[in-house]
């Protein structure tokens, strides 16, 4: 029924794929405080999205129903700040570097007063809580993934350490070092999608 709403090209970054049912791996050998233990999985069936949810897609919510998010209740966001921007006047160093909480900050606001989703339809929607994602799946008549099922999704069951693979490559996610900045479109690496053709798993927010 969503779907239906939603223009041709929308309906790309509306997708979702099936993921078995078997014995998948989770966790870490780094032994990390707050990390899980390497250990087995058994992941039920599940239908998940191919790409994270996007503003557009999250704008339609708020406009269905007149949801309003945790940090438009708050007042107050937290943004992240690159520390490295390329641009065709060549590349820039911030030493400001980091999160901090902005007044004003929120999903179409995403860097506080100022900014906008202007450009930005198909990026994925940030300054969203738990609360906000829980009652966003829940209007389409979706669930949220477990913290193991998403991992399970993302390392498929050929147990990657990465979605892509076994060895870290920096040109497969938008991080700090990609030197964008902000946000990229959630199909930007298309390329390195993971086995079962999930996109986007790590980099561009936080998951």
């Amino acid at each position: 029924q969503f779907d239906q709403t939603l223009g041709e090209r929308e309906k790309k970054f509306n997708q979702y794929t099936t993921v078995p049912e078997g014995e998948y791996t989770i966790g870490s050998k780094m032994g990390l405080k707050a990390s899980l233990q390497l250990q087995p999985f058994h992941m039920p069936k599940v239908h998940i999205g191919i790409y994270p949810v996007t503003n557009s897609f999250f704008e339609i919510f708020i406009e269905e129903t007149g949801y309003v998010t945790t940090a438009e209740r708050l007042g107050f966001g937290r943004v992240y700040s690159a520390s490295f921007l390329k641009s065709e006047d060549g590349s820039q160093y911030s030493r400001q570097t980091g999160s901090d909480d902005v007044k004003g900050a929120c999903w179409y606001q995403p860097e506080g007063p100022g900014s906008s989703l202007h450009e930005r339809r198909n990026h994925p929607v940030v300054q969203v809580s738990v609360e906000d994602a829980d009652a966003f799946a829940s209007w389409i008549g979706r669930r949220l993934p477990t913290e193991a099922e998403w991992e399970a999704a993302a390392r498929t069951d050929l147990g990657h350490a990465y979605p892509w693979g076994d060895t870290f490559n920096p040109d497969a996610l938008n991080i700090d070092a990609s030197g964008l900045g902000k946000t990229c479109a959630v199909d930007r690496y298309d390329a390195f999608a993971n086995e079962f053709a999930i996109c986007d798993m790590l980099g561009n927010v936080m998951e």
